[in-house]
């Protein structure tokens, strides 16, 4: 006779399947004495599905962080432009993309732009695209908000005195560095919401797990756990990266 594979079974099947013999020892000691249950964690699917979430949550937060300093160099490039309408298009991308809710953004730029694409090009938009550039967008409208003034003022203080120093870019950064990482870990923990529109992250994965396994109370408590080391890693990284660059600058 042969088997179905897990990913074609009924997760009443395979709970059936954990054997209590499965599980050390001390997994059973902490599942009895805090009423928990990790029985989903020796299943091969569910454990495919969650480091498949970790991955998603890890990528999805590092290409926002990218895209977001992407976008604030253009921001604040635009921002200190002569024009006035280059200044007031900057300015005014700056405001809404800052003042509007990322869960807002997300069904706009998903379900709105992306359906948008399609009836007319043809071109579908994934949900991990439209996240990644929600957050970029997001993140980057808020160190742009912030930089840019200060920016603006060292051009034309430099255009007035004719000096030409280290790039006054480069010094609006370094100047502003805990504001720009403030803005980074923001949207680090920001990422959760784009579960959303169904992006394969670490909180859709859990609400897959509690819908199929009704261990609400575990998922809940390894989410919050799981969360605050992740934000804690990515800000050590952060900082790591930051002293580097400001020590061999």
């Amino acid at each position: 006779m042969g088997q179905y594979p897990a990913e074609c079974q009924s997760q009443q099947i395979v709970n059936t399947k954990i054997a209590i013999d499965d599980k050390p020892a001390f997994v059973i000691y902490f599942e009895n004495t805090f009423g928990l249950n990790f029985s989903p964690f020796f299943s091969n699917y569910v454990r495919a599905g969650v480091i498949k979430g970790i991955w998603v949550t890890f990528l999805l937060s590092m290409l926002s962080i990218v895209g977001s300093l992407f976008f604030s160099v253009i921001f604040i490039k635009l921002g200190a432009q002569k024009s006035g309408m280059l200044r007031f298009a900057s300015q005014t991308l700056v405001a809404v993309f800052r003042s509007t809710p990322p869960l807002i953004l997300l069904y706009i730029v998903f379900f709105g732009f992306g359906a948008v694409m399609y009836q007319r090009y043809g071109l579908s938009l994934s949900s991990v695209d439209a996240a990644v550039l929600v957050f970029s967008l997001y993140a980057g409208a808020g160190i742009g908000g912030v930089l840019m003034p200060s920016y603006v003022r060292l051009v034309r203080e430099n255009e007035q005195t004719g000096v030409k120093g280290s790039s006054p870019l480069a010094r609006v950064f370094e100047t502003n560095i805990d504001a720009v990482v403030a803005n980074c870990v923001n949207i680090v923990k920001a990422t959760g919401l784009a579960s959303a529109i169904a992006v394969p992250e670490l909180i859709t994965t859990s609400h897959s797990i509690i819908a199929d396994w009704g261990n609400s109370s575990t998922m809940m408590n390894l989410l919050l756990i799981g969360y605050f080391i992740y934000v804690l890693i990515v800000v050590t990284i952060l900082r790591g990266f930051v002293n580097l660059v400001v020590k061999h600058a």
